[in-house]
């Protein structure tokens, strides 16, 4: 079922089967080209575990950011302006935070302060928000309190902690570093042509710096102060080559070695963050379309022990970075471009959510056989990937000595979750208590509960 609320009060329920069907109608379908080869799936939907879903509608405008806080609370923001906190658990909101003036960029989650060190539950946790309205303003998640503004010298575009340092840095015309009590220590030009777009930390004092194609290392060195205390200064360390042919969209930590960074041309680079040095590409394009971008990497996470997934055009691709090689490649897993991935459901789907308005499913085959309730289980002891491929031999396709293809791991569309009227920028899991995901045309923020 479906739960709409007004002033915190039930209003109305419409069945998930009922909703889809309305989408689907309003949506229409889709002409006969290309987009035919993208996989349907039935109504029914045995196998997808998410039942309910509650609208959280108190934004005004897109939603473009969503922020885990803990286990049973997240942020919400966007170009209304506002953050609001909300509880997970009771779909409720906690806060709403109004000091921004203008559409809001990007956020960071800081270390948590704990009043008493041998009691952690005893804890107050913080996070960061920037703006185009230049500000950066520090939050008291428990709270709902504003504790520090400070002033950047440009439209803020991301945010990145230095946890072990107490520092952060944000980026826009410049890249800025901050301590935690928001004074500015010092800032640094990297590129004439674009501003920053993404800060990565590869070790405690060392980021990677991406403006427009160009990759910069970047790091950070004590100095004396007047007071005869420490400060903190930035400098430039290095160029990363070969550079990328379009601007960047992403950039992540791939164990504890490396880092990945990805692009519009639809490379994807594995770089050593010790060396320094480029250690593998593993989504070479044999043709580069220019004019849309058809091959474009939009997000990529890592999956414990040596596994990279990449959301790549409509489609998404497992790699193991290892041996650069393609574990699983689905091209079409969409009709329009995915915005996101994330694991959900104790690890057992995939969710790739898209502009086309849909979040997709994917997991193992379910056994034949096997009732609807107990199609999901799986052993306590498996990996992340093994839940997910439900197999525990990972290995790419290959051709056997007779020239038949032996089958490979795969993933499986399961279950479709259809209430956002377009694009779904992201998706965040919250184990039990199900998954949250917003949207940019409609500005919701939709909690799918799922049924255990």
């Amino acid at each position: 079922m479906i739960m709409f609320r007004r002033n915190n009060i039930l209003t109305k329920y419409i069945s998930m089967a009922s909703l889809q069907n309305v989408f689907r109608r309003n949506k229409g379908t889709p002409k006969k080209s290309k987009q035919h080869e993208v996989e349907t799936i039935q109504d029914d939907q045995i196998h997808n575990p998410y039942t309910e879903i509650q609208l959280l509608a108190d934004h005004s405008d897109i939603v473009r950011i969503l922020l885990s806080i803990d286990s049973t609370r997240f942020a919400s923001a966007g170009d209304d302006n506002t953050i609001i906190i909300w509880d997970v658990k009771l779909g409720r909101k906690l806060f709403t935070l109004s000091t921004h003036t203008l559409p809001i960029t990007c956020a960071c989650l800081l270390p948590p302060v704990y009043k008493y060190p041998d009691y952690y539950e005893d804890r107050e946790e913080r996070f960061l928000t920037g703006s185009s309205d230049k500000k950066i303003c520090m939050w008291n998640a428990n709270t709902g309190e504003c504790m520090r503004i400070s002033q950047h010298n440009s439209a803020i575009k991301v945010l990145s902690c230095l946890e072990e340092l107490e520092l952060f840095c944000s980026g826009g015309i410049e890249l800025c570093l901050w301590n935690l009590e928001g004074q500015l220590l010092n800032t640094l030009k990297l590129s004439e042509e674009a501003d920053i777009s993404h800060i990565l930390v590869i070790t405690k004092d060392h980021l990677v710096v991406a403006s427009g194609s160009t990759l910069e290392v970047c790091i950070i060195t004590p100095a004396p102060d007047m007071h005869g205390g420490t400060t903190y200064q930035l400098e430039r360390l290095k160029k990363l080559v070969p550079i990328h042919k379009e601007n960047i969209t992403c950039m992540i930590l791939v164990g504890e070695n490396f880092f990945g960074t990805a692009s519009l041309d639809g490379s994807i680079k594995i770089w050593n963050r010790h060396k320094l040095t480029l250690s593998k590409e593993l989504h070479p394009v044999k043709e580069y379309y220019k004019q849309g971008y058809p091959y474009s990497v939009q997000h990529m996470m890592f999956i414990k022990e040596k596994y990279l997934l990449a959301a790549i055009g409509c489609g998404f691709c497992l790699y193991d970075i290892v041996s650069g090689e393609t574990i699983i490649e689905r091209e079409k897993a969409h009709y329009s471009r995915i915005l996101h991935l994330c694991l959900v459901y104790d690890s057992m789907f995939l969710a790739t959510s898209s502009e086309d308005g849909t979040i997709r499913l994917w997991g193992a085959k379910p056994q034949a056989g096997l009732p609807q309730e107990h199609s999901t289980e799986k052993p306590a002891n498996q990996s992340t990937l093994e839940k997910l491929l439900g197999t525990s031999t990972i290995h790419p396709a290959s051709v056997d000595s007779k020239h038949h293809p032996k089958e490979g791991p795969s993933l499986h569309l399961l279950g479709e979750c259809v209430a956002h009227s377009g694009a779904v920028r992201m998706v965040l899991d919250f184990r039990d208590e199900g998954m949250v995901s917003c949207g940019v045309a409609d500005g919701l923020v939709i909690l799918w509960k799922a049924s255990r």
